[in-house]
């Protein structure tokens, strides 16, 4: 039954050979999601967090500069 909801929902499982991308944890607060988002992070529901493709070197630095990543 939840497999016929999630073909509804374009929804399919984890795709074989699919790449996991290597991710860069943002501190965000609900205040300023719109300057994550521009920056290109991405919201994962599961960790309930906002993150950057580690590839993003530019977006990073931008991150940084706003104080996005723990530690600044």
């Amino acid at each position: 039954m939840l497999a016929l909801l999630d073909k509804k929902r374009h929804k399919s499982g984890p795709r074989q050979g699919a790449e996991q991308v290597e991710k860069v944890w943002l501190v965000v607060t609900y205040a300023r999601k719109d300057e994550a988002k521009k920056l290109g992070a991405q919201w994962s529901p599961t960790e309930k967090s906002w993150w950057l493709p580690a590839s993003y070197s530019v977006a990073i630095d931008e991150a940084r500069k706003l104080s996005f990543l723990p530690g600044c």
